[in-house]
């Protein structure tokens, strides 16, 4: 039980670390801080959901860049022709900073299993089982360490190893 709410508690972290990052790349491009704000809540609140919360992100910035009428971005170059230029590569920068750092570092910590392990089981969970691969990976990484832990441990006190 302790090893799932540390999981849990350590994507919830992860969430708001993509939440925040989607916020604040928004912000540096120039969008509105109400819509910003907004955008990086809906985007790191479905990050839970492994690739909705950038598929959100995408689809909800999107229709924003094609609503907006008055754009200036504190970028010299970003303009309202190349918005949803700057909006892909925000995509792109928070999915790779979640995908190398976020997740493995964060999760991994929580769990107290390696960030290479993690990387590797969500890359493996997606190749065995697509997306509920991914979407189970990690728990079932969990479940896996504390089932040999437990088993070693109680063999020790037995003295069978």
């Amino acid at each position: 039980n302790i090893a799932i709410i540390n999981c849990l508690r350590g994507m919830l972290i992860e969430c708001l670390f993509v939440g925040l990052s989607y916020f604040l790349l928004l912000l540096i491009i120039g969008v509105d801080f109400k819509l910003a704000t907004i955008i990086g809540f809906i985007s790191g609140f479905t990050n839970a959901v492994p690739l909705l919360g950038p598929l959100a992100f995408f689809i909800i910035s999107i229709i924003y860049a094609i609503m907006v009428e008055d754009f200036t971005s504190f970028i010299p170059f970003i303009t309202q022709d190349n918005l949803f230029i700057a909006i892909c590569v925000c995509a792109v920068i928070v999915l790779v900073l979640d995908n190398v750092v976020y997740q493995p570092v964060l999760v991994g910590s929580a769990v107290s299993i390696h960030p290479l392990v993690i990387f590797l089981g969500v890359i493996g969970g997606s190749l065995i089982a697509g997306f509920a691969g991914v979407l189970l990976a990690i728990p079932v990484i969990v479940v896996i360490k504390e089932f040999f832990q437990t088993l070693f441990k109680e063999l020790k006190d037995y003295s069978i190893i």
